[in-house]
């Protein structure tokens, strides 16, 4: 019986971006090793039904094609939230099943409350709107690795995940648990 597809969420690859080792303090000697060790654990991670929301900065500036040819490598159907990085463009939008702006996104169980996606943090984080999807807080990037500003925020970026997409639900798991303790923490990755 085949597995159902998995929702995954990741934040800031910046792939092909020449400053973001040292801006980021990321552990690669170049953008090369940091391109495909990114691509190696991404496809380790995520099979070809899974659905990943990107939540921004997929690549570095003018990368044009290149985003098509890393994108055609990385494994499920890749939702975009775009990013301050991200130049939106008929090239880049052809490369996604999607390319959007913030996302609310009902949680994984029939109760369970949903988060909104955004590439920075939202300033209000975890308010419910009526007849909207009741939300806890918010998964976001753009703040590398530097902790989320309050407990309703989750930082999702790479720096965070070990590199690669992390399941939606373990996200809201977490913040579910920095909101019952009070504070935001660094997201590990979990195994897949």
């Amino acid at each position: 019986m085949p597995t159902p597809p998995r929702t995954w969420v990741v934040s800031d690859t910046h792939f092909g971006h020449p400053n973001i080792i040292r801006h980021a303090e990321r552990p690669f000697r170049t953008i090369g090793e940091m391109d495909e060790t990114l691509v190696t654990n991404w496809n380790e991670t995520v099979r070809e039904g899974d659905t990943v929301y990107h939540l921004g900065d997929f690549s570095g500036p003018a990368m044009n094609r290149r985003i098509e040819r890393i994108a055609e490598r990385l494994h499920g159907r890749i939702v975009l939230i775009a990013g301050n990085h991200d130049r939106v463009t008929p090239r880049m939008t052809a490369a996604f099943t999607r390319v959007t702006g913030l996302q609310r996104l009902p949680g994984p169980g029939r109760d369970a409350p949903g988060v909104v996606l955004s590439h920075a943090p939202l300033y209000n984080a975890g308010t419910d709107e009526p007849g909207r999807i009741t939300v806890i807080g918010n998964l976001h990037g753009h703040i590398h690795q530097r902790t989320s500003p309050t407990p309703r925020h989750c930082n999702v970026c790479v720096e965070h995940t070990g590199y690669r997409p992390i399941r939606l639900e373990e996200a809201i798991k977490r913040l579910t648990e920095q909101i019952r303790t009070g504070r935001p923490r660094t997201l590990k990755a979990q195994p897949h």
